[in-house]
């Protein structure tokens, strides 16, 4: 896929992003909600959250969560959609990683279609690209790498 055809998509792009942020600090706050923690401005996550959960689980007879390295992975028990996300960096958590990013896209049924733009080869090619031009924004972290955010 070329760089105008990425472009080409690039509204439809964006939507998802940002409905993959969306997604992503909702959930974070409904776990946060039931399981009775608070998300504070960090760069890890509280070590009461690994030792007292688990590290995984079920909440709201919906989801299962799965907290591993620098990620949590929400599945949904009926749907099959998986929202892949970095919570090291809370209390935002709809940063980009581009392969987690296509695995939401292929699992959640309104941006499926998506598939014919995105794909293995392409997926963060196109995140750099859509940063490069603005459509996405450009985090800068001291401590990692830049950052991409749909705002």
């Amino acid at each position: 896929m070329n760089t105008q055809r990425i472009l080409e998509f690039k509204e439809a792009i964006y939507d998802c992003a940002k409905e993959f942020r969306r997604d992503a600090n909702c959930m974070m706050a409904q776990l946060a909600s039931d399981f009775n923690f608070e998300i504070k401005p960090s760069i890890s996550f509280p070590k009461e959250v690994y030792r007292h959960y688990n590290n995984k689980g079920t909440f709201r007879g919906e989801w299962s969560f799965y907290f591993h390295g620098s990620h949590c992975r929400f599945e949904n028990l009926t749907t099959g959609q998986v929202l892949e996300i970095l919570f090291t960096h809370s209390p935002e958590f709809g940063y980009i990683n581009p392969f987690f990013f296509l695995v939401y896209v292929k699992t959640t049924e309104k941006h499926r279609w998506l598939e014919e733009v995105l794909n293995e080869e392409n997926v963060h090619l196109s995140i750099e690209l859509l940063a490069k031009e603005g459509v996405l924004s450009i985090i800068e972290n001291s401590t990692d790498r830049n950052l991409v955010l749909a705002l």
